[in-house]
């Protein structure tokens, strides 16, 4: 399990799963003069308390970063996960609350999505019209880099399951995307795979671009691990990429493969 307190020291990190390693902030930005460095911005975490967004607020605990975890609900938040997080109440519906939140934020990660359960929630208002408010705050406050969890399959066409059962969930996804990739802001759009909460000892990481259909989970442990890396990373920076664990993968695979993925 991809879980180390600290992104950029944790062995772990390399060992288990092999991804990249951010190295110290010097080192990861100042030398290639690309971007600035943000290994020591405030982060906004949108749809923290979600079995994605969960784990990265746990997995930025003792990083670099500063932390806001944004939440609709402050009493169910601190009920779900404790107050021992910078919680901070935001609704991705409310552009206002938005616009409150990015206050002094550097960087943002979305992991927000509509749950089917929720009947105040769609796929259309959440999966696009969520992020797109968020796009357009993060745009207003001048954030430095925006990270998106979207999902593998975006491009399969309206007869995909997700769209056929949850009202057309990976069209509105594409189509956040796209707003994202239009918006001028400095951005990594993530698709993973069907997400899982077991993880095989040993099991690596396989990136992909073209939304190949390949298949193929990943842990909720090592997606989130994924979006916190590409936060300060420059070789992240424009580009949109699939991820799902991969048995064979070597232990230095996953910087290879990243720095070898095409911007959009």
């Amino acid at each position: 399990m991809l879980c180390s307190k600290r992104l950029f020291l944790g062995a772990t990190l390399a060992s288990v799963l092999g991804i990249f390693v951010q190295p110290t902030s010097t080192q990861a930005m100042g030398d290639k003069g690309e971007a600035p460095d943000l290994s020591q911005g405030t982060v906004l975490v949108a749809g923290a308390t979600g079995q994605t967004g969960r784990r990265i607020i746990a997995q930025l605990k003792g990083t670099g970063f500063t932390v806001l975890a944004m939440t609709r609900n402050l009493t169910r938040a601190q009920e779900l996960l404790g107050e021992d997080y910078n919680w901070i109440v935001a609704d991705v519906t409310d552009e206002a609350s938005l616009a409150r939140a990015m206050d002094g934020v550097d960087l943002v990660i979305s992991a927000i999505g509509s749950r089917k359960s929720d009947p105040t929630t769609s796929t259309e208002t959440i999966d696009y019209g969520g992020n797109k408010n968020l796009v357009d705050a993060a745009k207003a406050a001048g954030i430095q880099h925006f990270v998106l969890m979207s999902s593998g399959g975006v491009t399969s066409g309206p007869e995909a399951f997700l769209n056929v059962n949850f009202n057309n969930l990976l069209i509105w996804k594409f189509k956040s995307e796209e707003y994202l990739r239009n918006s001028g802001l400095s951005y990594t759009v993530v698709r993973p795979g069907g997400l899982r909460e077991i993880h095989d000892s040993g099991t690596g990481l396989l990136l992909t671009q073209g939304d190949l259909g390949l298949g193929g989970e990943i842990t909720y442990e090592d997606i989130a691990s994924v979006l916190i890396e590409c936060l300060a990373n420059p070789d992240a920076r424009n580009k949109t990429f699939e991820v799902i664990n991969f048995k064979t993968a070597k232990p230095d695979e996953w910087a290879t493969q990243l720095r070898r993925l095409a911007a959009d």
